[in-house]
């Protein structure tokens, strides 16, 4: 058994949303918009797999919810400033009810529009990242069979533009993707192998590494989510993975990708229960001091599924230098 080198601790929320509106199974992932480096200003953006999109401020109150159908994982792409129209960043995700990717305008208001569903001919879309830098923007889609579809995205005047331009093959289901555009890569959790990395850019060499084993000490099948916080400001980067197996979160180094921890989020003095089963993730800066943490809670106690909000700092206070 490999040797244990990285630090095991325990977190707790402060903050958790109100229960999504379906029962059973049915949250999954978040995208977090952040529009100045106020947390009062933070808006959740949910996915309901059973419904659509669910909206929430940083207390977890409800704001708006969407019948879209059953979208499965979001992401978020920052780019646009407030204009005319109101347009405030660009929302994307896979709609399982019509095996799409559904791309939607996030409102100065909050709320949200659909403006582009593009039909793939996978049979069960599942997870979404976009990637954006300097040279091109791309959305990631993939389904349980481990197939990756790129689309390379065209942002004009008054309409948006999909091309699918790169069909990858893993040997089995991914979920988690996340995109790391200050390495130009896309990260990707095989949910009974590991974390994968390849470079973005389909005019480079694909550069296939697994980064982390899922035989490493301390993690069991199967990976979910996966987040980054990749600060342009700071030169500690962090990965993080939802170890669903486990009830439990990975950190890694961004820059090496050694093992940094294993944390679980408990209870908050019984106040906001403990967190299980976790599917999607998320992670952003507010600030050069603090960020969130906030992940789906599979087990919410009596209640249905919802998301609990996690401080960054506790976290990253625990991580070894």
């Amino acid at each position: 058994m490999a040797q244990k080198n990285y630090k095991q601790f325990e977190v707790a929320p402060f903050q958790e949303t109100d229960p999504v509106l379906s029962e059973g199974d049915a949250a999954d992932d978040i995208a977090i918009f952040v529009p100045n480096q106020s947390i009062e200003d933070v808006l959740i953006i949910g996915t309901n797999k059973k419904y659509g999109l669910e909206t929430y401020d940083y207390k977890g109150n409800r704001l708006f919810e969407y019948p879209f159908g059953r979208i499965n994982n979001v992401d978020l792409l920052r780019g646009y400033e407030p204009n005319e129209k109101g347009l405030v960043a660009l929302v994307g995700g896979t709609n399982r009810s019509t095996r799409s990717l559904d791309l939607w305008y996030l409102h100065s208001d909050a709320s949200i529009t659909l403006v582009k569903s593009t039909q793939t001919d996978l049979k069960d879309v599942y997870g979404f990242t976009f990637y954006s830098d300097e040279i091109a923007t791309y959305a990631f889609v993939t389904d349980k069979k481990g197939t990756i579809y790129q689309y390379q995205i065209f942002l004009n005047a008054d309409n948006i533009d999909l091309t699918l331009i790169r069909k990858l093959k893993f040997s089995s289901v991914i979920e988690g993707v996340v995109g790391d555009s200050k390495r130009g890569l896309i990260l990707a959790a095989e949910e009974n192998k590991g974390l994968w990395s390849f470079n973005a850019h389909p005019f480079k060499p694909l550069n296939k590494n697994l980064l982390l084993n899922i035989k490493t000490e301390g993690l069991k099948a199967d990976l979910e989510g996966v987040a980054i916080i990749n600060d342009f400001r700071q030169s500690k980067d962090y990965i993080f993975i939802s170890i669903q197996g486990s009830n439990s979160y990975g950190i890694l180094d961004a820059q090496d990708y050694k093992l940094k921890g294993i944390f679980k989020i408990i209870s908050n003095n019984n106040k906001i229960d403990q967190v299980e089963e976790t599917d999607g993730i998320e992670a952003v800066m507010l600030n050069s001091n603090e960020g969130l943490f906030i992940v789906q809670d599979g087990l919410n106690g009596m209640d249905n599924q919802n998301f609990k909000l996690v401080m960054l700092s506790s976290i990253l206070k625990q991580i070894p230098n």
